[in-house]
């Protein structure tokens, strides 16, 4: 009996109550999960059911370095500017981006590279023209 009861002894208490389960994935449910989304300054909506009407991809301009590859041996690649070419594809991004997007508020985000923020900087002045609180907005 003595067996019996160090048996049972050595199994010891239950372990309690199962772990609760993971909330189920809704990404492809189309709302707000915050588990996927950045929590950088800003970067989360206040209502988090909020989900973006759109995201709008651009590259960068034409630059220096897309028309002669020689010159990143004596420019740094970030250092590398647009060409003329390159600051009328920005200007030309931004104006359709005003027309897709009209006065809807626009975040962006972007690259440090000189090429990016030059492109930043041709599709500001076609789309926006005002600046609030880290973003970019519309007249």
């Amino acid at each position: 009996m003595e067996e019996d009861r160090g048996r049972a002894g050595a199994a010891g208490p239950s372990a309690g109550p199962a772990p609760p389960a993971a909330p189920a994935d809704g990404r492809l449910t189309g709302l707000f999960d915050a588990r996927f989304h950045s929590t950088a300054a800003g970067a989360t909506p206040s209502d988090l059911r909020v989900l973006p009407k759109r995201i709008i991809l651009v590259r960068h301009g034409e630059s220096v370095g897309n028309i002669d590859h020689r010159s990143y041996t004596n420019t740094p690649d970030p250092q590398l500017p647009l060409t003329n070419r390159g600051l009328q594809q920005a200007a030309a991004a931004g104006r359709a981006i005003r027309q897709l997007t009209g006065n809807e508020p626009v975040f962006f985000y972007l690259s440090p590279y000189r090429r990016s923020l030059l492109t930043f900087d041709g599709i500001k002045v076609s789309r926006c023209t005002r600046r609030r609180s880290g973003r970019v907005v519309g007249d």
